[in-house]
């Protein structure tokens, strides 16, 4: 199965998104077709189907959803390699909301 990989962080300071759930989506947004969580230092992988256009959703610390797409060079939409290759998403940045006094 293909794998998509990648590293979150926060845009403002560079610190990981730690423990934060990922949704692999398709193309419709409704349908969940993966999940996992990142790391301790914000990195997550998962197998997701061959040839796939998908989204993916970030559930933060926050669980405030930020969605990113995998596209290809040229930001056209990218389906996902056959069997045994990777996808990398050098990182996502996420803007943290402010906390709520």
């Amino acid at each position: 199965m293909p794998i998509l990989e990648g590293l979150c962080v926060d845009s403002d300071d560079g610190s990981p998104i730690i423990f934060g759930v990922i949704q692999v989506r398709d193309q419709s947004k409704r349908n969940i077709i993966a999940t996992t969580n990142t790391d301790e230092k914000g990195a997550f992988s998962v197998d997701i189907p061959e040839g796939q256009k998908i989204w993916c959703c970030l559930f933060g610390q926050i669980y405030q959803p930020i969605c990113f797409q995998v596209t290809d060079d040229e930001g056209a939409w990218n389906p996902i390699p056959p069997e045994g290759r990777r996808v990398r998403v050098e990182s996502v940045k996420v803007t943290l909301a402010p906390a709520v006094e």
